[in-house]
């Protein structure tokens, strides 16, 4: 039997490992241990010139720009930009996968990113314009003559 002292110490430290091991700051919880459930998640590529809606998970099948919340904006040869359609906005986040928590303090902003040589990995929030907010990571860039784009992401509720 242990002491009533030693009884209070496990119990702490197995409380402290549980805290350590338990806690998620992943992406479906961040930080403030909230709850944040997924939309959807998944890949998509996307043509130079046309727009991609985070909330449906989908490529415009035209250059509509109707839904759209990001843009694979083709200026000329040697420039293209990632940019936001209408309401939509979006923040660099750098090569760190953000959670949640991170996209939701994110400071947003409409100016468009360069494309062409972005680092591979790069990191986005986008805020939707149907108000939830994403993470994307550029997994494929433009390149000159290649103005495609490949994104993985995930859009929470």
């Amino acid at each position: 039997m242990l002491p009533a002292l030693s009884k209070r110490i496990v119990l702490a430290v197995g409380l402290a490992i549980c805290l350590a091991a338990c806690s998620s700051d992943d992406m479906t919880g961040g930080t403030d241990n909230t709850p944040h459930d997924i939309l959807l998640s998944g890949t998509l590529d996307i043509p130079a010139t046309y727009d991609a809606d985070l909330d449906a998970g989908t490529v415009q099948t035209s250059e509509t720009f109707a839904d759209g919340d990001i843009w694979n904006e083709s200026v000329s040869g040697d420039v293209d930009q990632l940019s936001v359609v209408d309401t939509s906005r979006f923040a660099v986040m750098g090569t760190a996968a953000p959670n949640y928590a991170a996209c939701a303090a994110a400071t947003y902003g409409s100016t468009s990113y360069e494309l062409i040589g972005a680092p591979l990995g790069l990191y986005f929030c986008v805020h939707t314009d149907q108000n939830h907010y994403a993470e994307v990571q550029l997994t494929k860039t433009a390149v000159e003559g290649d103005h495609n784009i490949s994104i993985s992401f995930t859009t929470w509720k």
